[in-house]
């Protein structure tokens, strides 16, 4: 995953994000993965046969795996 942190910081310096939004940044991207994740279970919960679909197809837990490796990479900073 070298490269992958290494894009991220390389996108990070080019959107010129001052320091506090670096530290932020982590914790917002989790959080933004996190969001599709509840959109689909929520409805897949109600029974709704399209999210029900992408539940079956692991597209949640995929959401779940990235936030999870972003906030592991960066626990210690940049």
């Amino acid at each position: 995953m070298p490269e992958a942190l290494r894009r991220i910081r390389l996108s990070a310096g080019a959107y010129g994000l001052s320091r506090e939004e670096r530290a932020r940044l982590p914790t917002v991207a989790a959080e933004r993965l996190r969001a599709p994740v509840r959109w689909t279970r929520e409805p897949d919960a109600a029974g709704h046969p399209a999210f029900s679909g992408h539940i079956a197809e692991g597209h949640d837990r995929r959401y779940v795996t990235d936030a999870r490796w972003i906030e592991e990479a960066f626990a210690d900073g940049w």
